[in-house]
């Protein structure tokens, strides 16, 4: 794939959700791989001990606090990246949240929410980021944090969630065959991580329920049996070197991804459908209209 890979040394990177968790993780990774980085961060004191630990790297680090749900943040984000590392290289759309009901005793607040950040936030990143790298014209790459979650179902009581990611998944299918050659696009699918989104509810407005300590002490115990996130985080960056588009970081995720594929291959085999049918083919459609103009 196209884009910005192999060496990074002396690029520039943006990570929103970099003030913890897997956000630090990959500032960190990214500061060793040679890159200058910006944590942001809707919690700005967070975002800015990140930077410091960038810095500390001997890379250059830089802070921000960002409500990636709100354009006028992001676009605030991108013009102080821009102005800070003398251009950006990279965005890694990652700040996310989590929630945890069954669909059916889930508030619709609730879904909302997760899926303003998990989705919404993302897809803001991209618009934002990726128009200025168009014009910008140099090698490049948007990366988003998806979850093996954008692979399959790995778990119950998580339907946000999985759709967010599933959405996640989608805006980058999309989006890698609508820009330039020179702009590279991945989605990382990682597992469970060793982090604190067991509490992202920490963030959560009053109106999609605020703090909700209920659970935390059963999330926790679950989250800290995770994947180390330097451990992720250095797989995360070794997969935008190789260029990847999707970046799989645990093993065990296969079989969600396996799962899926055998389900939908196994609707065709059923409907026994004609093989050679194209009549209603929308790519060879559209690009047979195209041909026409």
């Amino acid at each position: 794939m196209a884009g910005l890979q192999g060496d990074l040394t002396g690029k520039a990177a943006v990570v929103t959700g970099g003030g913890s968790g897997i956000g630090r993780a990959l500032c960190l990774a990214l500061a060793d791989a040679g890159m200058d980085v910006l944590a942001a961060d809707i919690d700005r004191a967070a975002a800015e001990e990140t930077a410091a630990m960038v810095s500390a790297k001997g890379t250059r680090g830089a802070a921000a606090r960002c409500d990636v749900t709100d354009p006028d943040d992001v676009r605030a984000l991108a013009d102080t990246a821009w102005a800070v590392l003398d251009g950006v290289d990279l965005i890694w759309n990652n700040a996310g949240v989590v929630g945890t009901n069954l669909l059916l005793e889930t508030p619709l607040e609730e879904m909302r929410w997760v899926l303003e950040v998990n989705a919404v936030g993302p897809f803001i990143g991209m618009v934002e980021f990726g128009r200025r790298f168009v014009e910008q014209g140099t090698s490049c790459r948007i990366v988003t944090t998806g979850s093996e979650h954008s692979l399959g179902v790995p778990n119950t009581m998580s339907a946000p969630y999985t759709a967010s990611k599933h959405a996640v998944l989608a805006f980058s299918d999309v989006l890698r065959r609508e820009v330039p050659e020179f702009i590279g696009v991945s989605v990382l699918c990682p597992g469970l991580v060793s982090t604190r989104l067991w509490e992202a509810d920490r963030n959560r407005p009053a109106d999609a329920g605020g703090v909700n300590a209920m659970g935390h002490d059963m999330a926790k115990q679950l989250f800290d049996q995770g994947m180390p996130a330097d451990e992720l985080a250095a797989r995360a960056v070794a997969g935008v070197q190789r260029g990847d588009f999707v970046i799989v970081t645990h093993a065990h995720s296969r079989k969600f991804a396996a799962e899926r594929g055998q389900e939908v291959l196994g609707a065709f085999d059923r409907e026994e459908l004609p093989g050679a049918d194209d009549r209603y083919d929308i790519d060879m459609i559209v690009n047979r209209m195209i041909s026409e103009l």
